[in-house]
């Protein structure tokens, strides 16, 4: 097949949905606008229709052409149609790129690198079982039209199937290893049996386990982040714990992942605490003694942490320090420094420096009440900051920080709320005093939307630095910040 006949096939089998000469969606978004729907305009229009036509220049003059029934918008479907396809194919070529690196990495023979290359893959999949084996058919298919890493896709193919059939044969031969080692007469030969037969250590499980007399979700957080805080570049320790979690059907590893993306991602040690307890919550869960007493122990629990922290620095520190010496020493003169070293110590008594003291053991933590005097006494209410004085988007700040100022609440519950009252917000900010019949453009309405989309939760967002603030003065619109648009969007968030 040609480029253009593969382009037709990926676009039919991608976008079933779309007409040769029509998209429905545009229809739907025109008849949501005229019906006093503009929520469910606003829904197609932002989850389909731009990400669809990207190119605002196109997006405009097909939506000029339909309203007109202008003979052209045929003409402009089949081009924005191409356009789709080119970025489709393209899609394609990058994911077959990213399956074929899973697949040249991971050891067949080898348990965890056989479950981790699947889960890998089926990260891009859909969940369910029947479509992601009909997903990864797909892409294998488009590999063969393609001629591109066909034999990496076909092994891709089977091995998603064999993970979602429980038939891996490294997790097979795993489990007959340990049976014939531990001469068992056990029965299967499934995922479940295999994880089974896998042992650990007490000192594995002193490390991965916290104590179960812990029960409040508050404790169990506050143990995990306490246990897993510091072992997030370690991916031994990942090893042994995605197969414990495997094995008993735990959260362990997922609480790990979480930590380690919070602190990668640099987000604030309360929000890497709420993202757990969530995580480890059955439900929606909330309490504020409980949010204040969380906080309140993880200040003296993250003091212990940075100590053990920059004491594992000092030792590496050491050890790089006396490996250089030992390089040193390996020159020409090695045996004379050595000797002078020798001598030097016959002469001089030997003195001994106290050995360090073992540091906690937190196999069984139970985080104890942090001491108050920890805990300076709050500022009298005349020198508090006001609420609009706490979070100015001016010098950082994300949203959500704003919004969580404005309610009181130390949690954010207001995103897709937020996101769906922005616009109205932003056009009331913007066109205060210019008359009823004024008109705001596209375009600065979407450079503030996006703006606030793409950094609601970030908490170095510069308003007053960014390219955005800048194009919209340009277009000769003044915000200076953004407060006064999350101030008016969220009067109609919290209705």
């Amino acid at each position: 097949m040609d480029l253009t006949e593969i382009q037709k096939e990926l676009l039919k089998t991608e976008y079933p949905m779309l007409q040769l000469d029509h998209d429905p969606d545009i229809e739907r978004y025109y008849y949501f606008r005229s019906s006093g729907k503009p929520q469910n305009a606003l829904r197609i229009f932002e989850t389909r229709l731009k990400p669809r036509y990207p190119d605002e220049r196109l997006r405009l003059a097909l939506f000029r052409t339909y309203r007109s029934h202008d003979p052209v918008y045929r003409q402009l479907i089949t081009v924005a149609y191409r356009s789709l396809t080119e970025r489709s194919l393209d899609r394609v070529r990058r994911i077959i790129i990213y399956i074929d690196g899973k697949i040249a990495a991971y050891d067949e023979q080898d348990v965890y690198s056989t479950i981790k290359a699947a889960e890998d893959i089926l990260k891009i999949l859909p969940k369910t079982r029947y479509e992601a084996i009909e997903g990864i058919k797909r892409f294998f298919r488009y590999s063969q039209l393609l001629n591109f890493h066909v034999k990496s896709m076909e092994k891709a193919a089977e091995l998603v199937q064999a993970y979602h059939n429980e038939s891996l044969s490294a997790v097979g031969n795993e489990f007959r290893r340990r049976e014939t080692v531990q001469g068992s007469n056990s029965a299967g030969d499934s995922q479940h049996g295999a994880f089974s037969s896998v042992t650990f250590t007490p000192a594995d499980l002193s490390r991965i386990e916290i104590s179960p007399s812990i029960n409040r979700v508050e404790d169990q957080t506050l143990a995990y982040c306490f246990k897993y805080w510091n072992l997030v570049g370690d991916s031994a320790f990942e090893r042994i714990l995605f197969l414990y979690s495997r094995k008993y059907g735990k959260k362990n590893h997922d609480v790990y992942i979480l930590i380690r993306q919070g602190k990668r991602a640099k987000f604030r040690d309360d929000e890497i605490l709420g993202t757990v307890m969530s995580a480890l919550s059955r439900g929606y869960y909330y309490s504020v003694l409980g949010d204040r007493y969380l906080q309140q122990q993880w200040v003296g629990l993250r003091e212990i942490l940075m100590d053990q922290e920059a004491e594992a620095k000092e030792q590496a520190s050491a050890r790089k320090l006396a490996a250089q010496k030992a390089a040193a020493l390996r020159g020409p003169k090695k045996q004379a420094i050595a000797a002078k070293k020798k001598a030097a110590q016959k002469k001089a008594p030997v003195i001994k420096a106290p050995l360090p003291q073992p540091g906690r053991n937190v196999a069984a933590m139970n985080p104890a009440p942090v001491p108050k005097k920890r805990y300076p006494r709050p500022l009298p209410a005349a020198a508090r900051p006001s609420m609009a004085q706490q979070v100015d988007h001016t010098t950082g700040g994300s949203v959500s920080d704003r919004l969580r100022v404005l309610s009181g609440r130390s949690y954010d519950l207001y995103r897709e709320r937020f996101l769906t009252n922005a616009r109205p917000a932003i056009r009331k900010v913007l066109g205060a005093g210019k008359g009823i019949f004024f008109n705001l453009p596209e375009k600065a309405e979407d450079l503030v939307y996006n703006f606030l989309r793409d950094h609601y939760a970030d908490p170095y967002m510069n308003w007053a630095e960014s390219k955005e603030r800048a194009e919209l003065t340009a277009l000769g619109f003044r915000l200076e910040s953004l407060n006064p648009v999350i101030d008016e969007c969220f009067k109609s968030v919290k209705d």
